[in-house]
């Protein structure tokens, strides 16, 4: 290993350091901003544990940091990929995701510039830690992570949560098909429905249903509560 890969592999770890801790001092910065300081813990604590820490063990030149924290990205990306389409394709009516960016045109492009946020930071870090020079130093101390692994995992784990999520509402399906009759009962057929969530509750041999139902057409999309004793 020449002087200069060894000075270009530290200079990329002190790099990526500095980026890991900005940005997660930016994010503890903007959660205190938007929420109070109290309710901010949890978010505090989290942007402190996957980016601050991580930062900070990098800045030092950690290649056992480096390696892991690849390999989380990885498997995080691997994760959240398929869950933002899962829910905005496949869970979500494409007619109800239309009517949010046609009625709420801002906070839906915020959300969609943070998810492209998200993607591109873990993306970067996949790259900026995986650079030859850190991949070779890791290697020589025989600290390989390889970066199949995290994803294979994560779309292991995603399948499996899908095939739960799709027996889950099968079973479902005829309280959800109960609870659009009562929301067209209330409001009438000017509006298309989808049932956001249903809560069964067993008291014995009887039970209690509760969930919400979004209602939409080109002009609002409302929330309605239902309840009912099966």
């Amino acid at each position: 290993m020449t002087e200069k890969n060894k000075k270009t592999h530290s200079f990329i770890l002190n790099r990526a350091g500095k980026i890991f801790i900005t940005i997660g001092v930016l994010n503890i910065c903007y959660s205190i901003y938007c929420n109070n300081l109290h309710n901010s813990i949890l978010l505090i604590l989290f942007f402190t544990i996957t980016n601050i820490v991580p930062g900070l063990f990098i800045l030092r030149g950690s290649l056992l940091a480096a390696a892991i924290t690849r390999w989380l990205a990885a498997f995080s990306l691997s994760i959240f990929a398929p869950l933002i389409f899962m829910i905005y394709i496949i869970s979500q009516p494409i007619g109800l995701t239309l009517t949010q960016i046609k009625l709420f045109p801002v906070s839906m492009a915020t959300l969609f510039i943070t998810i492209i946020i998200i993607f591109g930071f873990l993306y970067w870090t996949i790259k900026e830690l995986g650079h030859q020079e850190i991949k070779t130093q890791i290697t020589n101390k025989k600290k390989t992570r390889n970066i199949f692994t995290p994803i294979i995992l994560g779309l292991t784990f995603t399948v499996i949560s899908n095939i739960m999520w799709t027996f889950n509402q099968f079973h479902k399906k005829p309280f959800e098909t109960k609870a659009i009759e009562m929301s067209k009962q209330e409001l009438g057929t000017t509006y298309d429905f989808h049932v956001d969530k249903i809560n069964i509750e067993k008291n014995g041999i009887k039970q209690t249903i509760t969930g919400t139902v979004i209602a939409w057409n080109n002009k609002e999309i409302k929330s309605i509560k239902v309840r009912w004793n099966d």
